[in-house]
């Protein structure tokens, strides 16, 4: 083979690898814009519907807040008798105090004689 066409094919491959690069690009934005769509289609009928005033039972609401990628159970329900934390624990940690050591060491021979 000539190294006289060795550009010529270099050249080609780059164009190539470019217009695969670009029909990638375009059909993952297509992809976007109708998951897009889908889910401000599903949050404007919720809102249609809540504005009307009519009544939607919670079910239909979570799910269509699920469908829309809005569900709500995973955020973490804060509770009054969890510790406060501070930064000076988060960023120089924190020592466990005795009885959660006892605690912890409870639960796991508990669970060591639960398997063995």
């Amino acid at each position: 083979m000539s190294l006289r066409f060795m550009p010529h094919i270099i050249y080609s491959l780059a164009l190539t690898s470019f217009s695969m690069h670009l029909l990638y690009e375009r059909r993952a934005a297509e992809e976007d814009r109708a998951y897009y769509s889908g889910k401000i289609s599903l949050l404007e009928t919720l809102i249609q519907n809540l504005e009307q005033g009519q009544k939607m039972d919670l079910r239909e609401v979570e799910r269509l807040r699920g469908l829309a990628g809005l569900s709500t159970s995973h955020i973490a329900v804060v509770t009054r008798n969890q510790p406060r934390i501070g930064w000076k624990e988060v960023l120089l940690g924190k020592t466990p105090s005795e009885q959660t050591l006892n605690g912890s060491a409870l639960r796991d021979q508990g669970d060591w004689e639960k398997c063995g």
